[in-house]
């Protein structure tokens, strides 16, 4: 991606577009361009992590996935189940629990909520139970 269209509009009335670049982006969002990197690179990573645990589920089948995020808690509930499944000869359909919590370190110490910068030395490590 190399950055977004914004359209500036009230229901009545257009008011304009604007291109803001991806660096632009990085640099408001993150303080960087390097540090938004660092980000989607960690995005991509947990999101195929979170689909190679889904998969291995039900190996071999396709699923139905669900996605519960309790904002009490600090966890995040993925409940997957298999698309087809015959309940008269195979029984109740079978679902599946994922329950995905996150740790922050920085300086290979435990750094409550969120990281403070963004540095090589951050790490963020994505734990399944």
């Amino acid at each position: 991606m190399d950055g977004i269209f914004v359209a500036y509009h009230t229901t009545q009335k257009f008011l304009g577009f604007q291109y803001i670049p991806q660096t632009e982006m990085d640099e408001r969002l993150y303080g960087s361009p390097e540090a938004g990197d660092v980000v989607f690179r960690r995005c991509v990573q947990t999101l195929e992590h979170l689909s190679h645990e889904i998969i291995n589920c039900f190996p071999g089948q396709d699923v139905r996935v669900a996605f519960e995020k309790d904002d009490r808690a600090e966890h995040l509930r993925i409940y997957v189940e298999p698309d087809e499944w015959d309940v008269i000869n195979m029984g109740e359909r079978p679902i599946r629990k994922i329950v995905v919590t996150a740790a922050s370190y920085q300086y290979n110490k435990h750094v409550d909520g969120p990281l403070p910068q963004f540095s090589p030395d951050c790490k963020q490590v994505l734990m399944t139970l």
